[in-house]
């Protein structure tokens, strides 16, 4: 019977049902005990663990019944789906409906009808717990509270059943999981193997002979070679693992007629051969023959690529009979083929960066002779220059007009500048080549010593200079010296009307990315440092300080900003601002040698902030960039 109930409560009752997988399941001791349990406390004949399921009842325990089964609409269970609630009939006959009933009126002939209907968690109602007899009977208090306890055992039982069902299901997921960890495991184990050989060295034959070796063991196959693809279509099988008994092609040199340039531009663009069995493979006949020449039943091809296009084919071979390709394989072979791939590459790579080295080694020998001749050929005829022009001014200075002192006075002055441009340019390619070990400075003594530098210079235009407190950490101090006192020296170059108020600044920013945007962002305002940070500023992944000379001098255009860290970059003329146009140059290629970056934040009348930052990862920042000093000597910015 379904009365009582909407189509949506009913659907939901029957997913309910379904989600224990207990009908038509076989008998259980646990719901036998509780039938005979509910018989025996109230003094029934039948007891029942009714299951209502769509179109019928079914019974998973029954005493005293022989079917196992009932039609839905048949006997009193609807009863207790209508109310929710426990059910008593003492006597069928006393109710002219419940008379009628095919239950009553035949077998099994109920005159007393007791059921308690079963509750899920959730309040959806499976089945009931019913108790009958032939006889009419009442229950008192205790029976019914009895009865009701034993049809939450009934919901705790069949919990407990679908809850070590999933447990079994999980364990069974678990079981397939792990397996497949395992070989994931097994490819991953041999990835790392090839990439450690790729890392270590990139010696190919090495690398090669190990793959196909562990891709030999691993898929259990009967050969597994490389085979170098010519661009005829030829080829040689450059290394090879195969078991005994079956032929070696080792070094062969390999033209198959059927493998023509349709096929080379297929595996070109990634094309993957697996061949079950090829006596009965859809190939050429002409294929065929050359494969059964090797002993080949089943093979698996995957190309390997590189930039350029195809290098090769990374071939698994089956001899002993006919085989199935899984998908574990196949994408095992075309991983290993992409590591082959990149360890050709960086092969490619390596003997090209060996080719760069040695002409940049030449480079920078020739830059070092540059700076010999520099400093000594050219310096002695301009220095012999500036002293004749000076002799000749002071014998002959009674006998020279006005026009003539002004011209030895320029040439005087234009010797004196070249010689100062020549100094500038030495300064600069020593950045690299002439630098000190990097070692620990106290900033303070490296400000106190520029300061001292400029004494002059702050003393006549009457600036004041104030500092944070400064770190000590890992760099080059005669470089370091030269950075600060370059960056104070043009704050008061190019000062304003106002004396210079020029502040030296030191952050020190945390080694993850988001906190120089929190804690170390509430530094930087605190010290007027506003201006977003570039983000080669920000991506560093170890600690670094940010220092800052800000000044309130004559500023410079936004555009400019890059502009003025290029060499012999100039925005004033030397008669309004002297010098060469190399000073900050020298700044950026020495901030870079200590692994950090210089900018500026700028408007024009408000003044400048330099930027620089230094690492603050003291023995790997100096190691690191020793080791790499070699490939930015010379390189010119």
């Amino acid at each position: 019977m379904k009365a009582g109930f909407n189509s949506y409560n009913e659907a939901e009752r029957l997913a309910a049902l379904r989600e224990y997988q207990i009908l038509d399941t076989e008998p259980e001791e646990a719901y036998d005990n509780l039938a005979r349990l509910a018989a025996f406390i109230c003094g029934t004949s039948i007891a029942l663990v009714n299951l209502i399921a769509e179109d019928r009842q079914w019974f998973k325990a029954k005493l005293g019944l022989e079917v196992s089964e009932m039609p839905r609409n048949v006997g009193l269970s609807y009863l207790c789906l209508e109310r929710r609630d426990i059910v008593v009939v003492p006597d069928t006959l006393a109710d002219e409906k419940l008379a009628a009933n095919p239950v009553v009126t035949d077998y099994p002939h109920v005159r007393f009808y007791a059921g308690v209907p079963l509750i899920t968690p959730k309040g959806d109602i499976v089945g009931t717990l019913c108790v009958i007899d032939q006889t009419p009977r009442e229950l008192n208090q205790k029976q019914m509270d009895a009865l009701q306890a034993l049809s939450r055992q009934v919901i705790s039982q069949m919990e407990l059943r679908r809850n070590l069902a999933e447990v079994s299901r999980f364990a069974e997921e678990l079981k397939q999981t792990e397996t497949e960890l395992k070989r994931q495991h097994l490819r991953s184990q041999l990835f790392s193997e090839i990439t450690l050989k790729i890392r270590e060295s990139l010696q190919l034959p090495e690398i090669l002979q190990t793959t196909v070796t562990e891709v030999q063991k691993l898929l259990q196959a009967d050969r597994v070679l490389i085979f170098r693809l010519h661009a005829d279509g030829s080829g040689t099988v450059v290394q090879e693992a195969v078991l005994p008994g079956w032929p070696v092609v080792l070094g062969k040199n390999i033209l198959d007629p059927c493998f023509k340039e349709s096929y080379i531009e297929k595996y070109r663009q990634g094309r993957v051969s697996a061949i079950v069995d090829i006596e009965h493979a859809n190939i050429q006949a002409c294929h065929r023959e050359f494969l059964q020449q090797f002993g080949v039943k089943a093979n698996l091809v995957v190309p390997i690529l590189i930039r350029d296009g195809i290098w090769g084919l990374l071939v698994a071979h089956q001899c002993a009979a006919p085989r199935h390709w899984s998908s574990f394989e196949l994408e095992l072979l075309q991983q290993l083929a992409n590591q082959i791939g990149i360890a050709l590459s960086q092969a490619q790579m390596l003997e090209q960066e060996t080719r760069q080295r040695q002409e940049l080694l030449r480079s920078n020998a020739e830059l070092e002779q540059f700076a010999y001749v520099a400093s000594h050929d050219l310096q002695e005829p301009l220095r012999m220059v500036t002293s004749y022009l000076q002799l000749l001014e002071r014998k002959y200075k009674t006998q020279l007009d006005s026009n003539a002192e002004q011209f030895i006075n320029y040439a005087v002055d234009g010797a004196r500048r070249m010689q100062t441009l020549i100094n500038d340019l030495l300064n600069y390619s020593r950045v690299s080549t002439r630098g000190q070990p990097f070692e620990q400075v106290d900033c303070q003594v490296i400000f106190d010593r520029a300061i001292a530098n400029l004494k002059v210079a702050i003393e006549e235009c009457g600036g004041a200079i104030t500092h944070d407190p400064l770190p000590v950490l890992r760099a080059d101090p005669t470089q370091l010296a030269q950075v600060l006192q370059n960056l104070i020296g043009n704050a008061i170059k190019f000062r304003g009307q106002q004396p210079p108020k020029i502040h030296v600044g030191a952050v020190r920013k945390g080694g993850e990315a988001g906190e120089a945007g929190g804690a170390g962002e509430e530094l930087l305002t605190q010290h007027g440092l506003n201006a977003p940070l570039p983000l080669t500023a920000l991506s560093t992944q170890h600690s670094e300080w940010l220092f800052s000379v800000r000044d309130n001098g004559i500023g410079l255009e936004a555009q400019y900003a890059e502009r003025i860290f290029v060499i012999f970059q100039r925005l004033h003329g030397r008669s309004q601002y002297p010098g060469t146009g190399i000073g900050l140059a020298i700044c950026k290629k020495i901030i870079e040698r200590h692994g950090g970056c210089i900018w500026v934040e700028s408007e024009p009348g408000q003044g400048s902030t330099f930027y620089f930052t230094i690492p603050d990862r003291a023995e790997q920042s100096a190691t690191f960039l020793e080791a790499t000093a070699p490939f930015t000597r010379g390189s010119g910015y």
